[in-house]
Parts: C-alpha cells; sequence; structure tokens
C-alpha cells in the first residue's frame, strides 16, 4: 500500500473493526521513514487527484504534519498549483492547499495570505484561519486593523459568534493574554451591534478572565489618598480662637494665636 491507497481507502469511508482508517494506520508506520519516500508519497497523491478535492488537499496537509516533513521545492509546486485559478473551484480545496504550502515551508508567509482576496470574500472565516496562522505572534496591530474590517458593518464578512470560535487562534497571534484582553476589547468596538459586541466580550472574558467593560486602572493609580475639597469663599482670620475651624458657611477659620 502507498499514500495514494491509504487515502483513497479513508475517503470511501474504509475503516477496520477498530475504527481506524488506513491513512492514520499508513502514516504512524515508522517503515515509512525516508523523507524521500515521503515525498514521492505526496506527490503521488497529488498528481492522482483532482486539485479541486477538499479532502485530498486536507490529508495532504495531514501527512506533511504527522510527518513533521519539510521541503521548500514541493512547497514551491503547491505554489504553483495555487496559481492556476481554473483549477480551484472550491474554496475549501485552496484552503487546504495553501495550509499544506505552509506547512511543507514551515510557515504561511504574510504575503502569500493578503494575495488571497477571492478566498478572503468567498470563505472569509476560512481566511481568516490562515491569516491568523500567517501573523502568528506578529505585530498586533496588523491583526486587529484586518479583524476589523471583518467585522464592520451590518452584514459583516465574519460574524461574532464565528471569531468566538477562534479565539485561542487569536490569543496565540496576538503573543499573550495582556495585548489579547486589549485587542480583543477594540475588536468588539467595531462590532455594530451592541448585543453582539457584549457577547463577545462575555466569551473573552471567560477565557481569560477580568472584567472588559470596565476601564483597566494603573496599578500606581491604588495608592489611597484623601482628596479635599477647598471651598472658593475667602479664608476668615479668627484671632480669639486657639485652633483651625470650619465656619457654618463654608469659609476656613486659621488659627491665629
Amino acid at each position: 500500500m502507498n499514500l495514494r491507497d491509504a487515502v483513497q481507502s479513508t475517503i470511501e469511508g474504509v475503516e477496520d473493526r477498530g475504527g481506524v482508517n488506513k491513512f492514520d494506520v499508513y502514516v504512524s508506520d515508522e517503515r515509512n521513514s525516508s523523507k524521500a519516500a515521503k515525498l514521492q508519497d505526496l506527490r503521488l497523491v497529488v498528481r492522482a487527484f483532482d486539485h479541486d478535492n477538499p479532502k485530498v488537499w486536507y490529508f495532504v496537509s495531514l501527512a506533511i504534519q504527522r510527518w513533521k516533513l519539510q521541503d521548500v521545492v514541493f512547497a514551491e509546486e503547491i505554489r504553483e498549483l495555487l496559481a492556476e485559478p481554473a483549477q480551484w473551484e472550491s474554496s475549501r480545496a485552496r484552503y487546504y492547499a495553501i495550509r499544506a504550502m505552509g506547512d511543507a515551508s514551515g510557515s504561511l508567509l504574510p504575503d502569500d495570505v493578503m494575495a488571497e482576496m477571492s478566498l478572503r470574500a468567498e470563505a472569509p472565516c476560512l481566511w481568516l484561519d490562515l491569516f491568523l496562522l500567517a501573523y502568528d505572534g506578529g505585530n498586533p496591530r496588523s491583526i486587529t486593523d484586518e479583524v476589523n474590517q471583518l467585522v464592520r458593518g451590518r452584514n459583516p464578512l465574519v460574524s461574532w459568534m464565528d471569531l468566538r470560535s477562534k479565539l485561542p487562534e487569536l490569543r496565540t497571534a496576538f503573543g499573550g493574554v495582556p495585548e489579547f484582553r486589549k485587542q480583543m476589547k477594540e475588536i468588539a468596538g467595531n462590532i455594530d451591534n451592541r448585543n453582539s459586541a457584549a457577547e463577545l466580550l462575555k466569551a473573552v472574558q471567560k477565557r481569560v478572565g477580568g472584567d472588559l467593560d470596565k476601564r483597566e486602572v494603573r496599578k500606581d493609580s491604588l495608592t489611597s489618598r484623601r482628596v479635599f475639597e477647598i471651598s472658593n469663599k475667602f479664608i476668615l482670620l479668627e484671632k480669639k480662637y486657639a485652633q483651625q475651624s470650619v465656619t457654618p458657611g463654608g469659609e476656613i477659620a486659621v488659627l491665629a494665636g
């Protein structure tokens, strides 16, 4: 058996009595350890099936991940296929092919994702997945600006519920909890529907805690200070009194000896 046969069998839904498919068995077999053999297997799959089949590209991407295989030449071969738009009618197939390209090269390039404007228009949630992969740990401002564009308007390209499902990826892309809290608060502010914005913030709060509806308080502002309101009325000089006092009219009587 080769990878092509294993993929075909798994697409057809063939499993053993334990519910294990042939793809899982094949990619887990340590005898298939040669990098050259694995690349040959992957190329055979790519040539044997319709490029517009999302299941095929899903298994190509998954095999690369399971094998921890990186090869720049194979990544460029996928890039060349992606450059032929006539072969791609399925947005999902193109999505998995782009992921496979990123897996093979080690990471997705932001330029590759930003060039996929047709995918962004047809399948914005899939495009956002790729965007977050490419910008993982990148500039938070760039991520927020792009997400804001997706969630704005009465008919946003990405709904708050779609965004809620991507909170783990967003947290990773922003690089930490403080930045995640800060940027998600801004993103929620760009959602036109206030109820939707509030629900998104609730989901963020459940994930990282805190109250995002309240203004963040700096630690140095927590020091207790007594505040005195000084009347704008004149100060009386009362020589006959031996202590400072406040008159019923609000004036301050000052000790004069």
